[in-house]
């Protein structure tokens, strides 16, 4: 992740040495979150703007990131209903912010899956 990135999101912490500055090594959760980051753009970058999925590029995704986690993956109105639901501002694309609502959700089932155990 670079040092850029995390200092937007304020989340890098400097240790001053000397004239010398040195970063942290990054946690578990935030080598996930870059994941998640990472994951959402070698699918955004293939089709029209490179930092949104478009319906083709979603399904993509779900179907090789996500196959476990979500049911009729390969059926195209299932994926047609999702993308209509995470495409709030109805544009025919679908941004980070909005992808991140499914992350939620899959990671709200899986947690209530957990519990079941």
């Amino acid at each position: 992740m670079s040092i850029s990135f995390l200092h937007s999101l304020g989340l890098v912490e400097f240790l001053l040495m000397g004239s010398e500055c040195e970063v942290r090594e990054m946690t578990k959760l935030e080598d996930h979150l870059e994941g998640i980051i990472n994951i959402f753009h070698q699918y955004s970058i293939r089709v029209g703007h490179y930092d949104t999925l478009s319906k083709r590029e979603l399904m993509q995704l779900i179907t090789k990131e996500l196959p476990n986690a979500l049911k009729n993956t390969k059926d195209q109105p299932s994926i047609d209903k999702v993308f209509q639901e995470l495409d709030a501002d109805k544009d025919g694309q679908v941004t980070f912010e909005e992808f991140i609502v499914l992350v939620s959700r899959v990671l709200k089932t899986a947690h209530e899956a957990i519990h079941q155990e």
